[in-house]
């Protein structure tokens, strides 16, 4: 063998070695190889550390967020809406759901993106199905399946999208699917359970929806947040606490005089 054939072998290889080392950097950085277990990231979380200033501060943004959305929908119930007291459940849960899927959103719209495609994929599924499933079964019980599953559809489509985004077309498609399916889904179990305890069922459902979108952030924060650099500061929470109230509004007037179909609709006087 030609010592010129040696090289170009000796080359060739090298650049294979390089490719593949490459490779299981990315591999590593994607699949988050070096990430800390979910009970260590919490037990880190909740010490106080100044790496979480953002998401400290989001989580204030959202109680204050939440209490004034409670408030104004009680005046709302006590001044022009007293025949509809019953309403006040769904309305509470209407306003956890709201919240909790801005939060996530401005989360992760606050992180130095592009993404890549897995991650990203995951975060549009997430968005939309939760997105459909929680305000589909709100507004299922109350209205009924199927303005419950066309709300929830639309929503799950937007939200999922444009979280999908992060990462391109394959990101926007799996946002619109979770929200197709989460959609129509939450009304059908709105539209079902309303015949059989909901308001049993509902304190869990929504405390598992909420747990899936803060493991989310945890994830966008593994993934994004501590890989690169970011701006520990926040502004604009009363623009965030408006833009959940006038969200929470809209869709408390598609509740209270939104259409009214089949057996859910009739049941919270």
């Amino acid at each position: 063998m030609t010592p010129q054939i040696i090289s170009v072998d000796d080359e060739v290889r090298a650049n294979a070695a390089v490719l593949a080392q490459e490779s299981e950097e990315a591999d590593g950085e994607s699949c988050g190889h070096d990430c800390m277990s979910v009970s260590s990231r919490i037990k880190d979380f909740l010490k106080g550390n100044a790496k979480y200033a953002v998401e400290y501060a989001l989580l204030k943004h959202a109680a204050l967020a939440f209490v004034v959305s409670v408030i104004l929908h009680g005046m709302a119930l006590r001044s022009f809406l007293f025949e509809r007291s019953g309403l006040f459940v769904w309305f509470v849960y209407l306003d956890i759901a709201v919240i909790s899927i801005l939060t996530a959103l401005r989360h992760l719209f606050m992180q130095p993106r592009k993404l890549p495609c897995l991650v990203g994929m995951m975060i549009g599924m997430t968005l939309g199905m939760q997105t459909g499933m929680m305000l589909g079964t709100i507004i299922g019980a109350t209205n009924g399946l199927v303005v419950g599953a066309l709300a929830g559809m639309i929503l799950g489509i937007l939200v999922g999208a444009n979280a999908g985004n992060c990462c391109g077309i394959m990101g926007v498609m799996e946002g619109m699917m979770a929200g197709v399916m989460g959609g129509t889904m939450g009304g059908m179990i709105g539209a079902m359970f309303s015949l059989d305890h909901i308001l049993w069922f509902m304190p869990f459902f929504m405390l598992a929806n909420v747990a899936i979108i803060a493991g989310l952030s945890l994830m966008v924060y593994e993934e994004i947040a501590k890989k690169k650099s970011r701006s520990n500061t926040i502004e604009g929470c009363w623009e965030f606490v408006c833009i959940c109230i006038i969200i929470a509004a809209a869709l408390t007037l598609l509740i209270v005089y939104g259409p009214k179909t089949g057996v859910a609709g009739g049941l919270w006087k």
